[in-house]
């Protein structure tokens, strides 16, 4: 059964891991039950784990052992390294200065200490912050599962949309960086970025070594620099983000002719 429904498998099992720890959580942050769930934190590794088990089940060593050749493909050129490290705070620094001149200001801006800490921020959140907790399952199994029968685009905008709600216990969860950000924001980013993630993952032929460094450069930018309303004392820098992130994945669908 679970080889005839791979993906359906995949989004249950994630979502059951995940959610099955961020919920009570929820629950305890929004003052709705007394006793927090200290672990709730694991909860960011469901798309991996839920990736491994039905690789597993489905490929059995050969699944397993070709995702983790994709895992030590970083033999790729050297502008793809160059985008994935610079697009992010790029983009941060453009709505930084949109901002500034539309009149806003910061409560925060970029110090010494900020780029001091980038790179072990970006190796801290490698393993703990997001990338290995989740690439493992939405570019390492369900995006490729998808492209084999549908079209970059539509690949792109179901997997967009299934990682997006998957992060919404986190809206209401007190410390979580989605924490006092409008959700239809973050599930506008969310989807724009997987159409970017997208085009990274088929012009690299399937490395996992990308989106991995991607997903980490974009969660190192967003803690070093700041974006987040909490930090830069307004919501305008964020928005202009996530508004530059939708018009640069509507650029790639139109130069690539919808084939990412």
């Amino acid at each position: 059964m679970i080889k005839r429904n791979p993906l359906a498998f995949f989004t249950v099992i994630t979502f059951l891991f995940s959610w099955s720890l961020w919920l009570p959580q929820a629950l305890y942050s929004q003052g709705y039950i007394a006793v927090q769930n200290p672990v709730w934190g694991f909860g960011s590794f469901g798309p991996s784990i839920a990736g491994l088990i039905v690789i597993a089940i489905i490929s059995g060593k050969k699944g397993l052992r070709d995702l983790g050749l994709r895992l030590l493909a970083w033999r790729v050129k050297l502008k793809w390294y160059a985008f994935i490290f610079f697009f992010p705070p790029l983009v941060i620094l453009i709505a930084f200065l949109i901002h500034q001149l539309g009149g806003g200001t910061l409560d925060a801006w970029i110090t010494a200490e900020n780029l001091i800490m980038v790179v072990p921020t970006f190796f801290l959140i490698l393993v703990l912050g997001g990338p290995l907790n989740e690439e493992l399952g939405w570019r390492g199994f369900m995006l490729p599962q998808l492209l084999k029968a549908r079209g970059s685009q539509q690949a792109a905008l179901i997997v967009g949309v299934v990682w997006a709600i998957w992060h919404l216990p986190l809206f209401w969860i007190s410390g979580a960086s989605q924490e006092g950000i409008p959700a239809g924001l973050v599930l506008l980013q969310i989807i724009a970025l997987s159409y970017i993630f997208t085009w990274l993952h088929n012009r690299t032929g399937g490395s996992l070594v990308i989106p991995l460094a991607f997903h980490a450069s974009l969660n190192t930018s967003g803690a070093v620099f700041p974006v987040l309303p909490a930090q830069a004392g307004s919501l305008q820098p964020y928005l202009i983000t996530v508004v530059l992130a939708v018009l640069f994945a509507l650029f790639l669908v139109i130069i690539t002719r919808g084939k990412l």
